[in-house]
Formats: C-alpha cells, structure tokens, sequence
C-alpha cells in the first residue's frame, strides 16, 4: 500500500474483487463524492451481486470472545500486511490507513459495515447488520 494513493488502491481492489460488469460503476461511484455512499448502499444489500464470489469465504458466525482473535488469526494466515486501508459508509473510519488489529477491532465492535483492505490479494469485508453479529468474509485473490 505504500506508494500507492488512496485511488489507486481502490481502483485494484475493484479489479480484483468487483465483477466485470460493475467495475466501471463501483470506480465512478467510488471516485465521486456524491457518488461514494451508493457503492456502500449497494454493497449492504446486494454484495453476491457486485463482489466476485468465487473469491468469498464467509466468516463463520463466532462467540463475541472470539471474533477479534479468530478475524486476525485469518488475515494473518492469508497473508495480511501490517495495516489495512479502510472503505467504509462511516465517514470518520473511510480512507484511512490503520494497523490491521484496530481495524478489524473497530470492525467487530463497532458493527462497522467496511472493507479493510489488507493486501493486494486480501480484503476483509463486514456487511450490515441485520441481527446477530453481521456477516463477514474473507475475499482473496488466487
């Protein structure tokens, strides 16, 4: 993520993650300002219909004790660099750039629907909410 701007990421996120036929939209969306929040609306309520599923692993639901050690253990393991790069709905948490661990823990205690992107091969993504503790997954690239 280094010298990468923030762009930069995004646009190879949604290359690698968006399927075809979304990419130039979610690039627009993301791109605009005034655009920005449909992309996370979207993704809320219909990510099977944007995100390349093939490339999804859903987190199984976890005890709350659980959640933040099983997540890092996952990203870890798959290969997540140091810090994340965050896109989120919350404005306060959207492009910034944090360690790994206060992302996701921001993620599972704050029921933050983000994605954290942990490398270019590796993304977490939190949907929203809708009872229990919200749907995650691990997206990576082959």
């Amino acid at each position: 993520m280094g010298h990468l701007s923030f762009e930069d990421i995004e646009r190879q996120f949604v290359k690698n993650f968006v399927i075809s036929t979304r990419q130039e939209r979610a690039n627009y969306e993301l791109t605009s300002e005034s655009k920005r929040g449909r992309f996370f609306s979207k993704l809320a309520h219909s990510y099977s219909g944007i995100f390349k599923m093939e490339l999804i692993t859903k987190i199984p639901r976890l005890r709350a004790e659980q959640q933040f050690s099983e997540i890092m253990l996952m990203l870890k393991t798959h290969g997540a660099k140091t810090h994340c790069y965050i896109m989120s709905y919350a404005r306060e948490f959207d492009r910034k750039v944090l360690p790994v661990e206060e992302g996701i823990y921001q993620c599972v205690n704050c029921s933050l629907e983000a994605i954290l992107i942990c490398s270019d091969q590796l993304a977490f993504f939190q949907a929203e909410r809708v009872s229990g503790s919200p749907p995650r997954f691990l997206l990576k690239t082959n």
